[in-house]
Order: structure tokens, then sequence, then C-alpha cells
């Protein structure tokens, strides 16, 4: 226990300087644009609460976390989108940033705060169950698994988070009461967690955050390993942009019938 102890507070001094790096890292821009230092702050609470809230029942709690783990998704999510209205999850930065939506350096303070946040987040995590002797897990992908396999699990599952998000936020009809939006947001993150693999496990992590920030936490520094930027940076990232990028070609496809018919009425 002491030795488990002893690596954890390795572990912990590693990660607290990676948060102080990341925030030495944008500060210099941040104190020139106001805007940046406040995305870069609300993402970093975001994603601090997205860890703390979706991580902690099971492991903290035991068999009886279970009990606890979907009513844990909802209070993080909301908390998280009431308090902040941060991204909350690098795939979702990414995406934005591909198609246009954010500049480089809106895209670099959020993914800074995000990964910040998680360690954070983690960390405080870690603690908590140290002190109770026992260890945290994370999302990870078994050595023997292929690559290619782990890249199109995590990849599927991030794009059926992004597919069923865009859906239940715009197409919806549900979308018109907050509260039923997000509650249906939070059961669809959570049921996408419970869903076995498609190929091998991954976690499925859904989010670069929470596997960097794992990574960061549990071996006291950054990943090296190309393989993980592959399967939950690459893959994540993808396939939240696919869904975003099928989600606008169907809505042009949809509202380009009734342009024609404006058109041609008015003609």
């Amino acid at each position: 226990l002491h030795r488990q102890r002893a690596y954890v507070s390795v572990c912990t001094v590693d990660a607290l300087y990676t948060v102080a790096a990341l925030c030495a890292t944008v500060l210099p821009i941040a104190m020139l644009n106001s805007s940046l230092a406040r995305i870069f702050a609300l993402e970093l609470l975001g994603s601090f609460l997205v860890v703390l809230g979706t991580c902690s029942p099971g492991p903290v709690l035991g068999e009886m976390g279970k009990i606890f783990e979907w009513p844990a998704f909802h209070v993080a999510i909301i908390g998280v989108d009431v308090l902040t209205g941060a991204h909350a999850n690098s795939a979702v930065t990414g995406a934005f940033f591909l198609y246009g939506q954010l500049s480089a350096l809106e895209y670099l303070h959020r993914v800074a705060g995000q990964i910040a946040g998680g360690c954070i987040g983690w960390t405080a995590l870690r603690f908590l169950l140290a002190s109770c002797g026992k260890e945290i897990g994370g999302p990870t992908t078994p050595d023997s698994a292929s690559t290619i396999d782990a890249f199109l699990s995590e990849g599927l599952a991030t794009f059926l988070l992004l597919a069923g998000i865009t859906i239940v936020s715009e197409v919806s009809a549900l979308s018109r009461n907050y509260w039923v939006k997000i509650s249906l947001i939070a059961a669809l993150v959570r049921t996408i967690i419970t869903l076995p693999p498609l190929l091998v496990p991954t976690g499925p992590a859904i989010n670069p955050m929470i596997a960097t920030s794992f990574a960061i936490v549990s071996e006291g520094a950054w990943p090296t390993a190309s393989r993980f930027y592959i399967i939950y940076w690459a893959a994540a990232t993808t396939g939240a942009a696919l869904a975003v990028f099928l989600f606008q070609a169907a809505f042009k496809l949809c509202t380009s019938p009734a342009k024609e018919k404006t058109k041609t009425k008015k003609a």
C-alpha cells in the first residue's frame, strides 16, 4: 500500500507539472486575448467536471456505484453545459476545427484546457481511491489488439456519439425542451460506453481528452507511442468529423428541394 501511494504521488507530481506547463504555454497569448483565456478556463473546468462526474461512481462505490453511474452522467453533463458551455471533448473540438468553425488558436486553447482539466480530475479521483486502497481504471487498448481494429472501434463509437448528439440537438422535436435534450444526450453517452466493442476494447474513450489525461496521470508522462494517438486522437476526430459531414450533407440535401420550390414560386 505504501509503495502504491508513493507511485501515485510521483505520477501526481508529473501530472501537475503537465497542467502547469499547459497553463504556461497558453498564458502569453491569453494575456493578450481575454476571450481565449476564458475559453481555456471554461474547458479546464468542464473537463474536470466530466472526469470527476462520469468516472467516479463505479470505482469509488464499488458494486453500489453502478446504480449511480447513469445519474452521475446526467449531473456531470448538465453541469458542464450549464456552468461552462465547454466542448470538454477534444474530438468535438477537432471536428469544429476541421470544418473551419474554430481558429487554430482557439483549437489549441480549448484542447490545452481540456487536457489540464482532465489531469486535475483524474488526479483528484486517484487520490480519493488511493486513500481507500483502490486503483483507478481508464480507457486502454490491449497490446495484442490490432491498431486498425482499435482505430475502427474507437472511431465508430465516437461517430455514433456525435451522430446521436447532432440528431437529438438539431433534428428531434424533443430538442425543444432543454432538459429532455440534455438527458437524452447523457443517456446516449452512457449507452455507447456500455455497448460491447465493435472489434476490440478501447474503453471506449470517445474523447481524446479522457484517454490522454488518464495516461498522463497513470503513467506520469505524456503518451509517446504513435499507436496511442492513432487510436484515441485520429480515430476519434475522424469519427466526429465524419458524423458532422454526413449531417451537413443530409441537411443540404433535404433543404435544397425547398429552396428550389421557393425560387420557382418567385419566378
